[in-house]
């Protein structure tokens, strides 16, 4: 059955030994002019001497004799081959914002893991996340005796708007600790009072 390939690239592939040689990836063995060099090019390169010319000029050194040019086209794959990818980009604000007010149990996988990789990224947002999710669980469960401690970390923390917080609620304390504490309200009383008005 004909293929339709070139007899070169039958050779080529008959002739690898791994598929990796048939990458495409910058190859540094061969018995082109090259290939005697392959371990102190791949060395150099992996010490992050990436110019090309003090590369020719140390294999010139150590006997090379081919050109800047066929050097040229193997630095420019190495290049490519080892070039490190962009990181993905950050989620917007709104949505990392929506991801610390969420309970974590309510967070899917996907969002618990991209707020995991984020807050690692940002002192400042990692903060931010463990302080939210401590007042939260003081507000849901009466823990207002834990409120001083809380405070002092707010106060400390990188985030200003957490400092600003903490000094609110540093105003009326009494009343903010009893709110975090009893589990009675005055809602009622305050609703006869404006209804009566």
């Amino acid at each position: 059955m004909a293929l339709g390939l070139d007899p070169k690239t039958v050779g080529r592939y008959a002739a690898a030994a791994t598929a990796g040689q048939l990458t495409g990836g910058a190859r540094l063995s061969g018995p082109g002019l090259l290939g005697p060099h392959q371990d102190w090019l791949r060395q150099r390169w992996d010490e992050g001497v990436r110019s090309t010319k003090r590369l020719h000029a140390g294999l010139r050194d150590r006997g090379y004799r081919g050109s800047l040019r066929t050097l040229r086209r193997l630095t420019a794959q190495l290049r490519q081959d080892t070039a490190v990818p962009a990181p993905p980009p950050a989620p917007p604000a709104k949505k990392v914002a929506s991801w610390i007010l969420t309970p974590p149990g309510d967070l899917t996988e996907d969002n618990r893991a991209a707020l995991a990789q984020i807050t690692a990224r940002c002192a400042e947002l990692d903060a931010t996340r463990a302080l939210v999710r401590d007042f939260a669980d003081m507000l849901c469960h009466r823990r207002g005796k834990h409120l001083e401690a809380w405070a002092r970390q707010a106060e400390t923390s990188p985030v200003s708007e957490l400092r600003g917080f903490a000094k609110g609620l540093r105003k009326d304390w009494a009343a903010v600790t009893a709110g975090l504490t009893v589990t009675y309200s005055s809602g009622a009383v305050e609703g006869h009072v404006t209804a009566s008005r």
